[in-house]
């Protein structure tokens, strides 16, 4: 056991104080884990060089517009210009492309503010990306320059992931239509897919990515599901047949499913086997869980012996600034409880450093007496330390 009876009643001040340096310890994502962004509208035009854009715009239908809807939007467009004046006119084009993408691409194009413009036609993309997706694809390929692609592509996956077709298909249609932007295409759709929890739909998405593409794909469906459904997503990760692309897939599974529900997962830990998932598992929930309800998490942590597969959990306990700055030796029992020689060096020296700042005697007496370290790193560590006052 470690020594902790000088420490319950810090562990409150602790939590709240904690400014958890993860550093050395942070997770080994290989992808950053976000919810789709809004989107950002260019300052650049998104129509193509002709000089009327809204001549461009294929026919698609001929359906007038309804006399409420132009009532609505003679209304909107003589507000002043506003955000929710932009939102509004948004709302309106949206759900004008519907049913006639040819007016609602018309009106948005005819927009002289250029961020508000590029808005208004990744309004009407959504919505006639959910009426009609493929030959909204066509239209944006054939009629948006790079950058208003980028800046509507969000918009666009949006309205094809409403459409009620496939996903996979469109996004394999998506990405050989325009290769350029493959890459924002999958994440955005994965990542669409996921938000209305639609996961199996999105790792089928992920699984249609060229080679150079396929762990990130994978990694970002599988934190998404581990977030909210950790179980399901375990046993998805058996359709996922490419070795790289799995063991990516389980490192993200660790991850999200730590960002969410860090004590659930450290007691899923203790069903598992010895062994590297089971050492992955509890170095992701651990350093989680420490951030997030510290007293909680040592309690569970100094139920069991040290061991490696607890270390992560013990360094980051050990490193805590608020509790070596009040009881710096039960800090750095801490981090002398870590049995990898490395990360043990590496946290009690993170903690003796921290001490000298304000009080350098006591710090390098702890360190000069403990038994964590080699004499080469008592040496390397001692050498780094501020010197006591007064010293030469």
């Amino acid at each position: 056991m470690r020594n902790t009876a000088q420490f319950w009643p810090l562990v409150t001040v602790a939590a709240v104080m904690l400014g958890f340096a993860a550093g050395r310890w942070t997770s080994p994502v290989t992808s950053a884990r976000s919810a789709p962004a809004p989107v950002i509208p260019s300052s650049a035009p998104v129509a193509t060089t002709a000089e009327d854009p809204a001549k461009n715009i294929p026919k698609k239908n001929e359906l007038p517009e309804p006399e409420s809807w132009k009532t609505e939007w003679a209304k909107v467009s003589q507000q002043p210009p506003s955000a929710k004046r932009e939102s509004d006119l948004a709302v309106l084009l949206e759900r004008l492309a519907a049913t006639d993408s040819d007016a609602a691409l018309g009106h948005a194009l005819a927009e002289p503010n250029l961020k508000v413009r590029s808005v208004l036609v990744g309004a009407a993309l959504r919505g006639w990306g959910g009426a009609a997706p493929r030959e909204a694809i066509a239209w944006s390929a054939r009629h948006l320059d790079e950058q208003g692609r980028r800046d509507t592509h969000q918009a666009l996956v949006a309205g094809l992931a409403a459409s009620g077709q496939p996903p996979a298909p469109l996004l394999v249609m998506l990405c050989e239509t325009d290769p350029d932007l493959a890459s924002d295409y999958g994440i955005a759709f994965i990542g669409e897919l996921a938000r209305t929890n639609r996961f199996p739909e999105a790792l089928q998405a992920a699984l249609t990515a060229k080679a150079d593409r396929l762990d990130h794909w994978v990694g970002t469906a599988f934190r998404h599901w581990a977030e909210y459904q950790p179980e399901e997503a375990l046993k998805a990760v058996a359709a996922v047949t490419d070795p790289s692309a799995r063991s990516t897939a389980l490192q993200n599974i660790a991850s999200g499913w730590a960002a969410a529900s860090p004590a659930a997962m450290a007691q899923y830990a203790e069903q598992l086997p010895p062994g590297e998932w089971r050492q992955t598992v509890l170095r992701e929930a651990l350093q989680s869980w420490v951030k997030s309800d510290t007293a909680a998490a040592i309690k569970w942590i100094d139920r069991y012996d040290p061991e490696p597969a607890l270390d992560s959990g013990a360094a980051a306990i050990a490193t805590i600034p608020s509790l070596i700055a009040v009881k710096p030796a039960i800090a750095a029992s801490w981090a002398e409880s870590i049995v990898d020689d490395e990360l043990r060096e590496n946290a009690f020296g993170d903690v003796i450093r921290q001490w000298s700042q304000h009080d350098a005697a006591a710090a390098r007496k702890y360190a000069l007496s403990s038994k964590a370290l080699s004499g080469d790193a008592r040496s390397r560590l001692l050498d780094s330390l501020v010197p006591p006052s007064g010293a030469d």
